[in-house]
């Protein structure tokens, strides 16, 4: 499978939903294992519009710019992890404003909870 716009990335995560309808979906945005280019940002925006049980969104991708569109697509609405937080601090490669910008953004926008989250 490989998809070159965001309505068929939401047309197959529709359908991936459809067989567990009474849970939520999690889109994970893994470019460089699913080799999917399409922005996480725009499949926010269409999956908003569309895809009621989206939940939430796993981003793994080194495009802080789309992460930061994520952010602005539904505030509020979506959690978003990140996968890359990681890799940027432990490898020490925190040298671009970018870099700077993607952690804060982290922060502000996702506390560490004051208490460990539970499973549902």
């Amino acid at each position: 499978f490989t998809a070159s716009d965001a309505d068929t990335v939401v047309d197959c995560c529709i359908e991936i939903s459809g067989g567990v309808p009474d849970l939520p979906f999690f889109y994970y945005h893994i470019p460089v294992m699913t080799h999917v280019q399409v922005a996480a940002s725009a499949v926010l925006l269409r999956a908003k519009e569309r895809f009621p049980a989206l939940a939430g969104l796993k981003f793994s991708s080194p495009v802080i710019d789309d992460f930061v569109a994520c952010l602005s697509v539904a505030p509020g609405r979506y959690p978003l992890w990140s996968g890359f937080e990681n890799a940027h601090s432990l490898s020490g490669i925190l040298n671009t404003p970018q870099d700077c910008l993607y952690l804060l953004l982290l922060a502000v926008h996702y506390p560490p909870p004051s208490t460990p989250l539970a499973a549902p």
